[in-house]
């Protein structure tokens, strides 16, 4: 898979917020594309941390584009039905569903859970992941029965005043 079926779900999933980081003010979105860059260079069925610690599957403790650890074993679990570290792996090589699991791990541990965020390396991915979700197609409803594409940065604007606090 590619980067642009990684921002895709980014999209899909990550809410249109913007956060802090080290290089400014950026969204959400953004943000977690670079780190899954930094994590597998956008492969979606990357697996790895080999021989850590912890639940495995053929020895490997993470998987999918972002790079999910069987740390989250309850989560995972939960959304699978499954003890089988396995099926996790199975299940993380989906696009949206690894993503939906990224954002359960930001939403209770924030962006530190990744080392490749703590250690800087995310931000050699920005450019790209900058581009591939503003390249991304979202619709929006318009009246019954019709929509309008748009992409994911048309509503920078509203993305910057919210983060400023006007919006």
């Amino acid at each position: 898979m590619s980067i642009a079926t990684c921002a895709q779900a980014a999209v899909a999933v990550f809410p249109a917020t913007v956060v802090q980081t080290s290089q400014g003010a950026l969204p959400l979105r953004v943000v977690m594309l670079a780190i899954g860059g930094a994590e597998s260079g956008w492969n979606t069925s990357a697996k790895g941390d080999y021989g850590l610690p912890g639940p495995a599957c053929q020895g490997y403790t993470s998987w999918g584009w972002p790079q999910i650890h069987s740390i989250h074993s309850a989560y995972l679990q939960s959304v699978t039905g499954s003890t089988n570290p396995c099926a996790w792996a199975t299940w993380l090589y989906n696009p949206t569903n690894a993503a939906k699991a990224a954002l359960a791990v930001y939403q209770s541990q924030g962006l530190g859970a990744w080392t490749t965020y703590t250690d800087g390396r995310w931000v050699a991915y920005l450019p790209q992941a900058r581009q591939a979700v503003a390249a991304v197609p979202i619709a929006s409803p318009q009246s019954a029965g019709s929509t309008q594409t748009t992409t994911a940065f048309d509503n920078k604007a509203i993305l910057w005043l919210t983060a400023a606090g006007v919006g």
